[in-house]
């Protein structure tokens, strides 16, 4: 026995081990199934697209019907049968069933069966389908090689190994974070369950957090971490954000760096889960080289067509390269919507075929490989060519020799009997006859033979046309040859313009080398020259005293005074503004994240990497700084290629305000000017300069008191700010004000003030739009419980757009157990297919004090492109969630704090009342998006 059949008799003993292992399982339950299976024919139908069924059986159960106990006994035999021969399809059997609301409960147990058993005897477990797909290549051997031997290299599985260790580390610190500060389970399952409502079934079965985690550690992959990101943001689990930043941070610089190559069949799940079905699949071939692409490319391509809601599964090559992926099954028809408005993109990116489910979105038309045969078969020599012509010539000559022939012999027929017939001639005509019969013979023959060639004729014309079209193909065919020739002529040109730029490259970083040592060069003298500058002040003083002792010896030279005045005090001009700029450039504060102490006016901030930030135009923000001495703190965005109207063609400054360490004793909103310049770098003189005023037509939160804003390293900013889209041209910006990869902004002055109080007091408006009291508050704060009011409408009689708030009255995240927090989501209402998205509005929310009308808390929730830029809050709910509310919220952590429930007799405040109970109000809406 040679080793071949070693290797199939151990194979073949470890598959009927593993077949009995799950025909045990399916036994098991089959009474059950038998019982309780509901709605057998559309099992069935899934079943047979899955592959688990022949249509023969699928046919047999529908004719079954309408004895249910009929359709179930076709098919759970059809299933033991099936099973028998692939047992893993008990697996897809499990998962099928959890497809249906009434068979949920039936498939999750199987399979939890089929999880525990399989573990237990790993050692049995045979691939399936390597097994099939390596049975295969032995028994055809006539099978070419296309790729020729395969090299593996040796840092493969190392570097899945890393991202395995990278994603395990993650994983373990985010679950210490989350444990530390738990959000309650049922809030935590009811979240997952309205993020993919398929993990309903499996929730069913949780009773405990470790349980949740192993949940979404189930449902990420290692470039897929959607769903636990979704977790940490909504309960603002601030402690595991950064270690979700870390990785991947670390994933993308991996991304970047592993070749596709190195990728193939490896798995990107980080636990071992049971395959997804068809129906649950999308797979992308692409025209790719592995070698030629990074993964960063597949995970692009992936994420831009279809969004985060799918999961890479394993990139396969054999000619292209085959991506495939999973996704939940709730999401199918907004995942083919997804991709068909997008199937231009993957089309210009070699896209070769297209599944979804049991759907084909598109695939790449190719020419008929027979026709490409018979065109390559045919000669088209050009020697063959002329030979085919002067056949056809011949014949055509022939042709027309015939029919004269005939014609002539017509014409001697009709002579013949016009002639009379005599007795005289009576022998004449008889053999006149003998020679017409002699003649009809010939002319039958003649017609035959015209007959013949005319066929012969027709054939060869034919073939002629048939050779002229491939001749037509032939000679585009070389001319792409040449076309190809000629492109890899300007690949050659290319690679060595590649090679002209590197050195290019190595001179200007010479250059850079030479101009840092420049600069240093350049520091030095301007010390020295600072250092001559002083000397030559005090040598100017003591020329002067002598100057002026000469001058008063000699009274009586009048013209000579006159000149000397005038030098004097052109002198003094010249050096009274070298000792300002002197003393400028001493006391001027350089901001930066470090910088300690509040810095007042003149100061300077110095923006790096502009071409980066002109390529990426994002938001830059400058360190913050004080309009002056205890009052407003303030900081600069820049948009290093515009925005609104200077969008490509300027650069927009603005000034935003910051919560600063004097906002208590401030008035506001603020009103003033701020004055700044742009440096010219070339000469330290007529910078640009600006201005950017706070007035009456500026936006109230850019002129607000800062509650709640942009986090950045040097404060809290607001999310609106005052300044403008179009500060200076980008030609002449480029031109002279860029230097170095940087630009130099100094705020000159500031001259702000405030106007109104500086604690305003809010009263309650009369005629509230929506009020509802939060009952039971103790025990929700106490266990960390939350409230969903009753839906309501921005507009009167059910018009406009619907919303709810959630309240938390032990506050979420880090605000846990100091605040009361409440958040406004959108829903689904009667009039979305009328109205616009995404929403922009504000609502203004009152905690009522319920010891007199006044002294209510007070807040403006506002969604709107500042707080919601990527449309996470104000989107249309889909119509497949299934609690008909968005999945995010917008509000405020710290609405109220906890021990501003109680009464107050110094302010007369109670929000908690008798009761136990809260009472909220929505006093005014304002919509800008209808």
């Amino acid at each position: 026995m040679n080793e071949n059949a070693v290797a199939d008799k151990l194979d073949q003993e470890k598959h009927n081990a593993c077949s009995a292992l799950a025909i045990d399982i399916f036994n098991t339950h089959h009474p059950l199934l038998s019982q309780f299976l509901t709605d057998p024919v559309s099992v069935a139908i899934m079943l047979q697209r899955e592959g688990v069924i022949t249509g023969q059986v699928l046919a047999s159960v529908e004719s079954a019907s309408p004895s249910v106990p009929n359709q179930h006994e076709v098919l759970l035999a059809a299933i033991i049968v099936a099973i028998q021969n692939k047992y893993s399809l008990l697996q897809t059997f499990a998962s099928v069933l959890c497809k249906f609301t009434g068979n949920i409960k039936l498939g999750t147990i199987i399979q939890r069966d089929y999880d525990k058993t399989f573990h237990e005897h790993d050692h049995l477990i045979l691939d399936e389908e390597e097994s099939s797909e390596s049975s295969g290549c032995d028994s055809n051997k006539s099978t070419p090689n296309y790729g020729g031997p395969l090299y593996i290299p040796q840092c493969k599985s190392r570097d899945f190994d890393e991202l395995h260790a990278k994603f395990a580390k993650m994983f373990s610190n985010v679950r210490k974070a989350i444990s530390k500060c738990p959000p309650p389970l049922e809030d935590l399952k009811t979240f997952i369950e309205d993020f993919n409502s398929d993990l309903e079934a499996e929730l069913s079965f949780i009773s405990n957090l470790q349980s949740v985690m192993r949940l979404i550690r189930k449902n990420c992959s290692l470039i897929n971490i959607v769903i636990l990101e979704a977790v940490v943001e909504h309960f603002e689990i601030n402690d595991a954000q950064k270690y979700i930043d870390d990785y991947k941070r670390e994933i993308d610089e991996s991304c970047r760096s592993l070749s596709v190559d190195l990728c193939l069949n490896e798995p990107f799940d980080v636990v071992r889960a049971s395959p997804p079905l068809k129906c649950e699949t999308a797979t992308y071939v692409l025209g790719w080289e592995a070698t030629e692409h990074k993964l960063k490319d597949v995970t692009d391509i992936v994420s831009k067509s279809s969004g985060k809601f799918i999961k890479l599964i394993n990139i396969k090559s054999i000619e292209s390269i085959t991506i495939t992926c999973s996704f939940p099954h709730s999401l199918t028809g907004a995942l083919i919507i997804k991709l068909s408005e997008n199937l231009e993109l993957l089309i210009k990116n070699g896209l070769v075929k297209l599944t979804v489910g049991y759907c084909t979105i598109w695939k790449k038309q190719e020419p008929l490989e027979e026709d490409l045969q018979k065109i390559k078969e045919q000669s088209h020599d050009t020697k063959r060519q002329k030979e085919l012509k002067e056949t056809v010539q011949q014949l055509r000559n022939i042709l027309n020799e015939k029919e004269k022939e005939l014609n002539k012999i017509k014409e001697k027929l009709q002579e013949m009997s016009s002639l009379k017939k005599t007795k005289e001639d009576q022998n004449e005509e008889e053999c006149a006859l003998v020679e017409l019969k002699e003649v009809k013979e010939a002319t039958n023959d003649l017609k035959e033979k015209l007959q013949r060639i005319k066929k012969e004729y027709d054939i060869k014309c034919h073939t002629d046309s048939a050779s002229a079209a491939s001749y037509k193909i032939i000679k585009g065919m070389r001319m792409e040859k040449e076309q190809i020739l000629t492109n890899k002529t300007g690949l050659l040109d290319w690679n060595e313009s590649l090679i002209d730029i590197k050195r290019e490259i190595a001179e200007l970083q010479e250059q850079i080398s030479l101009m840092s040592v420049h600069i240093l060069n350049e520091r030095e003298e301007n010390e020295e020259l600072m250092h001559k500058i002083k000397e030559s002040l005090i040598d100017y003083k003591r020329d002067t005293l002598k100057l002026d002792q000469e001058i008063s010896s000699e009274q009586t030279l009048v013209k000579r005074e006159v000149d000397q005045q005038v030098i004097h005090q052109e002198i003094k001009e010249q050096l009274g503004k070298l000792i300002i700029s002197v003393e400028l450039h001493q006391t001027i504060s350089k901001l930066s994240d470090d910088s300690g102490g509040p810095h007042t006016p003149p100061v300077e901030v110095l923006m790096t990497s502009f071409a980066s930030h002109h390529k990426s135009n994002k938001h830059w923000y400058s360190p913050g700084f004080y309009s002056h001495h205890n009052g407003y703190k303030l900081c600069l965005r820049v948009r290093a290629n515009g925005e609104s109207e200077g969008s490509e063609t300027h650069l927009s400054i603005y000034i935003h305000l910051m919560r600063g360490e004097y906002d208590d004793t401030l008035k506001w909103p603020v009103r003033g000017r701020v004055n700044l310049e742009l440096f010219k770098r070339k000469h330290d003189k007529n910078h640009f300069a600006g201005k950017i005023e706070f007035n009456n037509d500026s936006n109230p939160e850019a002129t607000g008191r800062v509650i709640n804003g942009i986090l950045l390293r040097s404060g809290t900013a607001a999310f609106v700010g005052e300044g403008g889209a179009t500060f200076i041209p980008q030609g002449l910006l480029f031109k002279d004000y860029v230097k170095d990869d940087s630009i130099r902004i100094r705020i000159t002055s500031v001259d702000l003030s405030g106007q109104g109080n500086s604690l305003p007091v809010s009263f309650a408006t009369n005629g509230c739009i929506f009020e509802f009291r939060v009952n039971n508050f103790s025990a929700l704060k106490k266990y960390n419980g939350s409230y969903v009011s009753d839906h309501f409408y921005t507009h009167e009689e059910e018009q406009g757009y619907s919303f709810v708030l959630m309240v938390y009255p032990n506050g979420v995240g880090a605000n846990k157990g100091k605040n009361v927090s409440i958040f406004a989501h959108l829903t689904k209402g009667l009039n979305d297919d009328q109205l616009k998205f995404p929403f922009r509005g504000e609502f203004t929310v009152q905690a009522v004090n319920c010891h007199a009308d006044q002294n209510h808390i007070e807040k403006v929730i506002r969604i709107n492109e500042f707080t919601d830029p990527n449309e996470t809050y104000g989107r249309r709910v889909a119509w497949y969630n299934v609690t008909g509310r968005a999945l995010n919220g917008y509000g405020f952590p710290e609405f109220l704090g906890h021990e501003q429930l109680e009464y107050n007799k110094e302010n007369n405040t109670q929000y908690l009342d008798d009761t136990d109970s809260i009472l909220f109000r929505v006093t005014k809406v304002k919509v800008m998006s209808v």
